[in-house]
């Protein structure tokens, strides 16, 4: 998509070289909802089925409430811990593609208030409506046509489709919420 390239984009601006992320496109998108901001995510490798055989980089977005996001290569290293931010991205790919990584100490407090604000009372939130989001694309065109057997939602029309609904649904909420506040 439009963000997931503009991401890539800086990326590219940043390192100097033509294209140092390859020209693989991403082919699907997971969202991580952290609801409850005291669990985080433990280490893991983006290894499994779901996650594609492609060395191509994550592009991974970070909105809501803020985190340490921690990496090392093996599980006896000593990690190295990168603060995200609402907006803030991360992107790794070739052999850091499947460099260990966690998500710890979701930090309460740090969520943008127009996003606390937007979310609560619509979506199951922590107090004050607080959140976080993570966005990650990939690219693994070996998965496409799985969508049914988990929680993906590959780029096309099906989800043109759930963005649609999703959005026509908090549109029906807002107006009926407007509609009792008269």
């Amino acid at each position: 998509g439009p963000l997931c390239e503009g991401l890539r984009r800086a990326a590219r601006a940043a390192d100097g070289r033509a294209d140092p992320l390859g020209g693989a496109a991403a082919t699907h998108v997971l969202l991580l909802w952290y609801a409850r901001l005291e669990r985080g995510l433990g280490w893991h490798r983006d290894d499994g089925r779901w996650d594609g055989a492609s060395l191509a980089p994550v592009v991974s977005l970070s909105l809501g409430c803020s985190c340490d996001f921690s990496l090392k290569a093996n599980p006896a290293d000593a990690p190295v811990v990168a603060r995200l931010d609402s907006g803030d991205a991360i992107l790794f790919g070739g052999p850091a593609r499947s460099v260990m990584h966690a998500v710890a100490n979701i930090t309460p407090g740090t969520c943008p208030p127009a996003l606390a604000a937007a979310a609560s009372g619509r979506v199951e939130t922590a107090r004050g409506g607080e959140f976080r989001l993570n966005l990650t694309w990939r690219h693994a065109p070996e998965i496409a046509g799985l969508e049914a057997e988990e929680r993906f939602h590959i780029f096309g029309g099906g989800t043109r489709q759930f963005l649609d609904a999703a959005r026509d649904r908090g549109l029906a909420a807002a107006r009926a919420e407007a509609n009792e506040r008269r």
